[in-house]
């Protein structure tokens, strides 16, 4: 029997040279290092870009923004009892309002996400009203019909058919044209008079939506050449970050505070600019370290360059904290998102125990309403909230059905 010969096939110099080139790096990747250093090695190049880290739903952002909402509760405490918001005075903000600015900054990342990827703004609208509303609505008939009704001075026959009343359901139901603060005669002896005090936020939020929509809608008109290169989204997003961002370092050096149409433009845009950018922002330990140590230095320059250094540090911190740290927290997630739910009931909720209970102590307050406030969190989020986004896909399917009859009528 003839023995077969081997012929070897002879690769090209190029080929070769890049065969040898590709098994020098597997060799390096895989021999020379200790596989626990290989592994640690993977990961870092892996956490060297946001993009290899984002992931719609393994992320920590229920969990800050829960963290958030508590914080905004706790701290409204003090004021109304009719003390002092503690930190205030010292750092020139509050605790509540770096929550808030943590609220603005996890918005934008993630509601430029929604938009960017549906590519529709029928849907981007109806995905936020159904967010947002269905929730709000319930709260404000909570506030008029079981809060108002029951702890109003004002008789029932005065009470329910005063234009204020009337007032306080549409504006604080729809946000879009501001809010209304009081109800006739609800805690008018109380430190604050208003009945939800938070809702005011809402106001600003809307306006970013109907701002990013805007955006994406000049972005998708521009079609040609150059104008279509320096109109793209995210070329757009990030001027609005930069030059709101250099308004409040300037009016910061100029001692003057920035109004919350400014400092919000700046919080919600940055994240949206982080998730426009994102396959090009490193998540790293040292930025993050350099961060924190920048900001804590800024404190001994005076409130207001503190104020503004940690306005411009949030949006990194945030998104650095929403991906990096992992393992248990992640946990977290399957609990759902109670953080709206938290956010618009604790203060009608606080007002009410402050006004049976006028002698309460701010601990004693902090305790019993955020108990209550998870309870009606909780059933907002189950009965409300989750119902609602778990069928918005054939909500925002019957809705595209129903207008295009309408305009076929039409």
């Amino acid at each position: 029997m003839n023995s077969l010969k081997y012929k070897p096939t002879i690769l090209p110099t190029s080929q070769r040279s890049h065969g040898l080139d590709k098994m020098r790096c597997q060799l390096a990747d895989n021999a020379v290092l200790p596989p626990g250093q290989r592994l640690c090695s993977q990961r870092k190049s892996q956490s060297m870009r946001l993009l290899s880290k984002f992931n719609q739903r393994d992320n920590n952002f229920n969990l800050m923004r829960i963290l958030a909402a508590v914080t905004v509760l706790i701290n409204h405490c003090f004021p109304l009892l009719g003390y002092v918001e503690p930190l205030g005075d010292m750092l020139g903000l509050t605790l509540g309002t770096i929550s808030v600015d943590v609220f603005f900054v996890t918005s934008g990342f993630l509601v430029t996400g929604s938009l960017l990827a549906k590519k529709s703004a029928f849907e981007y609208i109806c995905s936020r009203v159904l967010r947002i509303y269905p929730a709000l609505i319930v709260v404000t008939l909570f506030s008029v019909f079981i809060i108002g009704t029951s702890l109003s001075d004002l008789p029932l026959a005065t009470y329910l058919p005063h234009p204020q009343t009337l007032h306080f359901l549409i504006s604080d139901a729809t946000v879009l044209a501001g809010i209304e603060m009081n109800l006739p005669g609800l805690f008018a002896d109380r430190p604050f008079t208003a009945v939800n005090g938070s809702l005011w936020t809402l106001v600003y939020e809307m306006k970013m939506y109907l701002l990013l929509l805007l955006v994406w809608a000049v972005s998708a008109k521009q079609t040609r050449g150059t104008i279509r290169t320096w109109f793209r989204v995210e070329n757009i997003l990030l001027g609005l970050c930069l030059s709101s961002g250099l308004m409040l370092v300037i009016k910061s050096c100029l001692g003057d505070e920035a109004g919350h149409l400014n400092r919000f433009i700046f919080l919600f845009f940055s994240g949206a600019s982080f998730y426009s950018f994102k396959k090009y922002i490193p998540l790293s330990h040292r930025i993050f370290l350099c961060i924190v140590v920048t900001a804590g230095i800024a404190f001994l320059f005076g409130k207001t360059v503190f104020s503004m250094l940690v306005c411009l540090a949030i949006p990194y911190t945030v998104l650095y904290l929403a991906f990096i740290p992992n393992g248990i927290i992640r946990q977290f997630n399957k609990m759902g998102d109670y953080s709206y739910g938290v956010y618009i009931y604790a203060f009608p909720i606080q007002q009410s125990i402050g006004a049976i209970y006028p002698k309460i102590s701010v601990s004693q307050l902090a305790i019993s309403s955020l108990t209550l406030t998870f309870i009606m969190a909780a059933f907002s989020w189950h009965v409300i909230e989750k119902p609602v986004l778990s069928n918005k896909n054939r909500t925002i399917e019957s809705l595209q059905w129903l207008l295009a009859r309408l305009t076929l009528r039409a």
